[in-house]
């Protein structure tokens, strides 16, 4: 007796070269591989210029095995457009056959406009098990929950809770439970993991899960994705205090601390020159956002001037002593900071060190966590204020004595 095939097995059966082809095709596809097609319309280019003898069943086999790999939209797109061109084609057929109609009930011309193909729309490009991992573990630290109003936030996670690996949604219901409790299970190990590291790698100045902190940052994120200026009263290291109304430009998170920090720019209208003053979060006293707007684009053009006439430059001399490991810790503390370091004979480095103008207290902090490790060569302002500070710091000791 003949063994029975259905249509597919014989499409493999029969025409093992041109699948294998469109499997490496859509495989390269999905890794993104340097010369892959781009586009769904791409991909169907490329199998017809190197098997142009390809039938209309094998070209549907292959669009059935894009649409594994890819969402079904480009494909219905595809599928669209030729079915419109075919009613075109139809209608064109029909009006041929047609009789010529009287003159004066002659048909105006047809549009000359191009027509857009849906069907060279770029792929989209799925997410990674790395990226789906770390958004797994993000949204399951409190620590973070203000980057996301709380009802997106539980909507991704629901989301991600039941995504498998590789970004999709299982086939079925019945895998549906598994996946989600082993997906939410390492996504909370993700979190735990991360926030361990943390614990015993860095400094944890700024805990984002008790308040004010967290609503301060909650306003802040509000006011810079809404583009409105913000009033505050801050209170410096030194106990002086401060108030105003400025644009919030950019918030900055030091890894080495696990400390917030904002920049603002104040544009007076007195005639003063506008700058950009640097503010750490947690002693932020007050916060409101207003309700009056910035223009975005002409305040990072703004700041982006203020930046090139701005920067200072410093030449420090590090010294990598034993049992200091010097070398990791300035690197850690410096880590945001443009700079270069080259090894010298005598096993110090020469680092020079570019940094802004409201950053000069941040690094007078880091020089002066280096001790004896780092010393200031250049310029001379820094070089006096670290020496001020350490014997304003001696007096003290002094005095406690």
């Amino acid at each position: 007796m003949a063994a029975k095939h259905d249509a597919s097995t014989i499409f493999l059966l029969t025409n093992t070269k041109i699948y294998l082809a469109m499997l490496r095709l859509v495989n390269e596809m999905a890794a993104g591989a340097p010369g892959a097609p781009r586009t769904y319309g791409d991909a169907r280019r490329r199998l017809l210029s190197v098997y142009p003898t390809v039938t209309e069943k094998e070209l549907a086999q292959y669009d059935a095995l894009l649409r594994q790999y890819f969402d079904d939209a480009a494909a219905r797109a595809d599928e669209q457009a030729q079915a419109r061109r075919r009613a075109a084609a139809s209608r064109k057929d029909r009006d041929a056959k047609a009789p010529a109609p009287h003159p004066k009930f002659a048909a105006r011309p047809a549009s000359t406009a191009p027509l857009a193909l849906p069907v060279d729309a770029p792929v989209p490009v799925r997410a990674t098990r790395a990226e789906l991992a770390f958004l797994r573990g993000m949204l399951a630290d409190e620590a973070y929950a203000f980057l996301l109003p709380a009802a997106l936030r539980t909507k991704l996670r629901a989301r991600l809770a039941c995504a498998t690996d590789d970004g999709t949604k299982p086939a079925n219901d019945s895998a549906t439970d598994g996946t989600a409790a082993a997906n939410g299970s390492a996504g909370a190990t993700a979190a735990a993991d991360v926030a361990a590291f943390f614990r015993t790698n860095a400094l944890h100045l700024d805990d984002t899960t008790k308040e004010p902190l967290r609503t301060r940052l909650e306003q802040l994120w509000t006011a810079l994705t809404h583009q409105k200026k913000i009033a505050y009263r801050y209170r410096a290291a030194d106990g002086a205090t401060y108030h105003g109304t400025a644009a919030p430009v950019r918030l900055q998170y030091d890894c080495a601390l696990g400390s917030y920090s904002l920049i603002v720019w104040h544009a007076p209208t007195d005639g003063t020159p506008p700058r950009a003053v640097k503010l750490t979060v947690r002693r932020l006293q007050h916060l409101r956002v207003t309700g009056e707007p910035f223009d975005a684009a002409a305040l990072r053009e703004a700041f982006a001037d203020f930046l090139g006439t701005h920067a200072r430059a410093a030449r420090l001399t590090l010294c990598d002593l034993p049992k200091k490991n010097a070398l990791v810790r300035f690197f850690s503390r410096f880590e945001r900071y443009d700079k270069t370091a080259e090894r010298q004979p005598d096993g110090t480095y020469d680092v020079r060190l570019t940094y802004y103008d409201f950053d000069e207290a941040d690094v007078l902090a880091a020089i002066l966590s280096l001790g004896p490790c780092l010393i200031v060569q250049e310029p001379d302002d820094l070089r006096a204020a670290v020496i001020k500070r350490l014997r304003t710091l001696l007096t003290r000791s002094d005095i406690s004595s």
